[in-house]
């Protein structure tokens, strides 16, 4: 399987320049979308955590959570970059 910027190269050929942007625009769009809800979860994980330390709870777990979400986070943001990286080179030609 083909995944990333591999996946896109090797897909090019077959679409017009038009199909790609189509296609990356619609990708980055999801991946914007992902970025949000990952802010909103982000946000509430930190506010379930203050909540459960003023409460006097182990918070021990809900800080592992928080980690992988905050990790999950930088993967998202990360293939929004990518994408629009593609977008400037189909834009471009390249």
């Amino acid at each position: 399987m083909i995944v990333g910027a591999n996946a896109y190269k090797a897909a090019r050929p077959c679409y017009g320049r038009q199909m790609d942007r189509a296609v990356l625009l619609k990708h980055l769009e999801r991946a914007r979308a992902h970025i949000a809800e990952g802010e909103r979860h982000i946000r509430r994980q930190r506010e379930i955590i203050d909540e459960l330390e003023r409460d006097g709870h182990n918070v021990e777990l809900a800080r592992e959570l928080l980690a992988t979400l905050e990790q999950v986070q930088k993967t998202h943001i990360s293939a929004g970059e990518r994408l629009v990286k593609m977008l400037e080179e189909v834009g471009t030609g390249g």
